[in-house]
């Protein structure tokens, strides 16, 4: 009993101090990458911080596995020693050895996370309560969210001073050297504006570059709360999850998958009530509808009804996106998108 108290204990002081190197290692690597100037080496140091990440998580199950032995030793051992009282200590007590498989014990976790985001923030409970005409109340709960609220407005004038305004222009310096990023290296002479002007395609970036882009968007709308803060903030939490969700690797992150997609269309159901947003109500329908259908086609079988729920969304909001093309002088750049979505979503439905 001594020895294995003896190594339950060791392995979990090597697990502490492996995760604080781990760790030290990250913020070096992140460093590095951050002060970087060359696009190439910059991702050679964002792949390897994503690595030790992974293995820092699989170092912390394997210390919760450590921790979970370690309670079912002592309840053991106490187990043992009552029985042992007031009984023939040449009797033989059987103990029924438990074993916990780590990759079962983090399936669960993230299944249990996927739940409570789709039950919290992306509206499952109207699959729930859907009732024999689904389209009718998926129309109506949409209809209730997006009609007859008070309009939004930027923050008039605000001028950020001290350290705010310190903060505010870090981040802005922050987002600009990532947009460096974004221009390919051909045609040769390409720039930032033809990117974002959309005459030519983008670098894609990592996944750990738009992680951090995101973050940035989002300290710079809760600084200063203006439409177009917020339409970053939702565009670079969707380039997250776009990129998660198109490669292989990223196939057991889904929890993270779901949570940029839910920073996403949160971020695009408030812009719809600006006032002052560059985007029309027709092209922020579009990306939550988008984002939902996206979800949809990728969903793992195991999340049972929460693809059906996704389609059910992307069909509604796409179909209340074409309600909104043309109702006022913004420009609608979606309106053909909006269409397809519907229709293939009403197909997936109707299979």
């Amino acid at each position: 009993m001594n020895i294995i108290r003896f190594f339950i204990i060791l392995i979990g002081i090597l697990c502490v101090l492996l995760i604080i190197l781990i760790e030290i290692k990250i913020g070096f690597e992140g460093a590095r990458g951050d002060k970087c100037t060359n696009r190439k080496n910059k991702k050679i140091y964002n792949d390897r911080r994503y690595l030790w990440e992974k293995v820092k998580k699989i170092i912390t199950y394997i210390l919760v596995v450590d921790l979970a032995l370690s309670v079912i030793y002592i309840g053991v051992f106490s187990v043992i020693n009552m029985n042992r009282i007031g009984t023939d200590l040449t009797e033989k007590t059987e103990v029924e050895v438990v074993t916990i498989d780590p990759k079962s014990s983090l399936a669960q976790d993230n299944e249990e996370k996927i739940e409570s985001l789709f039950e919290k923030d992306l509206y499952f409970s109207w699959y729930e309560y859907r009732g024999e005409n689904p389209e009718e109340y998926y129309r109506m709960k949409v209809d209730e969210m997006l009609e007859g609220k008070e309009p939004m407005y930027d923050v008039a004038g605000k001028v950020l001073e001290g350290d705010q305004k310190a903060a505010y222009d870090s981040y802005v310096d922050q987002i600009e050297e990532i947009d460096k990023e974004k221009v390919p290296d051909e045609p040769q002479n390409a720039t930032l504006e033809q990117v974002r002007r959309g005459e030519i395609r983008q670098e894609e970036l990592s996944s750990y570059l738009y992680v951090e882009e995101y973050g940035l968007w989002k300290k710079r709308y809760l600084l200063w709360p203006t439409a177009d803060n917020l339409q970053q903030t939702g565009r670079s939490a969707l380039d997250v999850q776009t990129t998660m969700i198109k490669h292989p690797e990223y196939e057991d992150n889904w929890d993270e998958i779901i949570e940029y997609a839910v920073y996403g269309i949160q971020s695009y159901l408030a812009l719809i009530f600006y006032i002052s947003s560059d985007e029309s109500k027709a092209d922020c329908c579009y990306w939550i509808a988008k984002t939902y259908y996206d979800l949809a086609q990728k969903m793992p079988d195991e999340f049972d009804g929460y693809d059906e729920h996704c389609y059910w969304m992307a069909y509604t909001f796409a179909q209340k996106g074409v309600s909104y093309i043309s109702i006022d002088d913004q420009k609608d750049d979606h309106s053909l998108d909006l269409v397809k979505i519907r229709d293939n979503a009403d197909i997936a439905l109707r299979r």
